[in-house]
């Protein structure tokens, strides 16, 4: 049991980020929210028969859509496998400016996302409900980082997203953070796997997040869960890079 994944985001770098960039990184915790919650749906709905059972009741309107979901994908998980429900989420070093912007969004208290002022490291524990499986590490996720994750994301970890909106470049602010924290950091493995290292190694908060689980859904297809992120126009610019290099598919 306990097979679903366990992810953080750390916001605890708005202070490098301007106003606008603080909307576009709340833009994008929604989106982490909905994007795994949508395939999540898919996965169990794909795995397991029709069953007009599992289907609000009709005009049902306590629910907004992504709670149906949610009701959706949490009764089938325990069918489809628990590795199909949704991942954990865990907002860490939640105050400031991303605090009072989701205080301000009434659909965001409704979400089953544990929320901390703590530092990521700390705040992890929180992910540890009683018979949930203790933390073997903790793994912050940074294009930064020397070594890549090659291995099928696992729930025995905890993956840390850094809550840094992506047009905002920093050099090593996340690897930063896992340092001064004392904890393993990994890349995606772009490289590795679409033969390219461009600016696609910078991908949204929740393109990351859905990467993850994209990654527990297919075994640990990082080239298959990496494409399905990626905008169209990032997988253009990969494949005319490879064409230059005399690369095959």
């Amino acid at each position: 049991g306990n097979k679903h994944l366990r992810v953080v985001i750390d916001l605890g770098m708005q202070h490098l980020m301007c106003d606008a960039e603080i909307k576009s990184t709340v833009t994008q915790l929604q989106c982490s929210y909905a994007s795994v919650l949508n395939l999540a749906v898919d996965a169990v709905m794909a795995r397991c028969p029709r069953d007009d059972s599992h289907s609000p009741p009709p005009g049902d309107m306590l629910f907004t859509a992504l709670e149906r979901k949610r009701r959706v994908a949490r009764r089938l998980a325990s069918a489809a496998g628990e590795e199909c429900e949704p991942p954990r989420l865990l907002f860490s070093s939640l105050d400031g400016r991303i605090a009072s912007a989701l205080a301000r969004d009434e659909g965001s208290a409704r979400w089953p996302v544990t929320t901390s002022a703590e530092p990521f490291r700390e705040a992890a524990a929180r992910l540890c409900a009683k018979g949930t499986r203790p933390i073997r590490r903790i793994v912050v996720l940074s294009p930064d980082a020397p070594a890549a994750l090659t291995d099928p994301p696992s729930p025995e970890d905890v993956y840390v997203i850094g809550g840094l909106c992506d047009y905002k470049r920093i050099a090593n602010a996340t690897l930063d953070r896992a340092d001064a924290f004392g904890v393993d950091a990994r890349r995606l493995p772009i490289e590795e796997t679409l033969g390219t290292n461009l600016n696609v190694n910078i991908l949204t908060v929740n393109q990351t997040c859905e990467c993850l689980f994209r990654a527990r859904l297919n075994g640990g297809d990082w080239a298959d869960a990496l494409r399905g992120v990626l905008p169209k126009r990032k997988m253009e610019e990969v494949e005319e890079t490879r064409r230059r290099r005399g690369e095959g598919r």
